[in-house]
């Protein structure tokens, strides 16, 4: 079976000669495509990673050689003379990309462009991955005034709970030195990224000789919630954040949900100016809703609404599901 592809560009770049790629990678190359392809191109955005397919115009074909190390280096030769790589667009004019990382040289046949979206391309996280760590990593979520401060506070005070776990505090915190308004869409991708970052770095920070879970004052997930509030559609923000919703749920051992006091005991809930927290009851209510929705599909989801509970009860059945995945391991 024949199978024919037509160019849509052409590389240029200083590199002539075919070089290892880690000493082509890091000059810039401009993909020269037709004109035809101006509009995709404008709508492209500095910064941003592309996958380029194109044409090994100048590897000697594939005699069956090195067969045993075919996929598992990145050799020249290969079955069909196909390159693929991973390049950050410098600048665009009309139907050109300037580029940087390309490892094509000069004249080489483009083939497609294709946006790198981690959503996607990212490498899948096994759902067992963190658990074989052996570190719980629990999330604290819940609308304003559950109590996820509070129960913190008084597991840190308990004698029992000494030496069993450390605190992430809300990501949003820092995030608030960032200078990017909580009305641009980017401030909650920044959320869900610095979140990531600072669970990454905590784990990395007490290391396998730890034992120690990490209580997450809020998790991943929880910009959803913010971004719901603003209005936005829900598939929007996996796309635009990059990280599917099955590789948030990956990140944690379990979710314990704090239903805001507003809902069930609105007499207890207090908001500016008594307390530092803007959302009126409805509101809390609201947001409530919409991080439900966000984590109910985690296999280790637990609800601890205030039907028939002050907080002393609700306290501590938040205390018996925390001891039955941290105290057990």
């Amino acid at each position: 079976m024949a199978i024919t592809y037509h160019p849509i560009g052409v590389v240029e770049s200083p590199t002539t000669e075919p070089l290892r790629p880690e000493a082509m990678r890091g000059v810039e190359s401009r993909l020269v495509l037709e004109h035809r392809f101006a509009p995709a191109v404008t709508a492209l955005e500095v910064d941003q990673h592309l996958l380029v397919i194109y044409h090994l115009h100048r590897t000697e074909a594939w005699q069956g050689n090195h067969t045993a190390e075919l996929f598992t280096r990145r050799i020249a030769g290969r079955p069909n003379p196909i390159g693929i790589t991973l390049v950050r667009v410098v600048a665009t004019c009309d139907a050109t990309i300037t580029v940087v990382g390309l490892d094509a040289i000069h004249g080489s046949p483009i083939l497609d462009i294709k946006p790198y979206r981690p959503v996607y391309d990212a490498p899948p996280v096994h759902p067992a991955e963190r658990g074989e760590k052996g570190r719980a990593v629990i999330v604290l979520t819940g609308g304003p005034g559950g109590g996820k401060s509070t129960l913190i506070e008084e597991l840190r005070r308990d004698p029992g709970w000494a030496g069993r776990f450390v605190v992430l505090p809300e990501a949003v915190q820092f995030a608030r030195f960032a200078n990017v308004s909580p009305d641009e869409r980017i401030f909650q991708r920044v959320l869900v990224h610095l979140q990531m970052a600072l669970e990454d770095g905590l784990d990395r920070a007490l290391g396998s000789g730890d034992p120690r879970a990490i209580l997450c004052h809020r998790g991943s997930l929880d910009p959803l919630a913010f971004w719901l509030q603003r209005g936005w559609q829900e598939d929007d923000f996996f796309d635009f954040c990059g990280i599917r919703r099955e590789d948030h749920y990956c990140r944690y051992t379990a979710v314990i949900h704090l239903v805001t006091a507003a809902e069930g005991v609105p007499g207890a809930y207090t908001h500016w100016p008594v307390a530092h927290r803007p959302e009126g009851a409805e509101e809390a209510i609201r947001l409530d809703h919409w991080l439900e929705r966000a984590w109910s599909g985690h296999p280790n989801y637990f609800r601890l609404d205030n039907e028939e509970r002050d907080w002393r009860k609700k306290s501590a059945a938040a205390g018996r599901i925390l001891a039955g995945l941290v105290l057990s391991r």
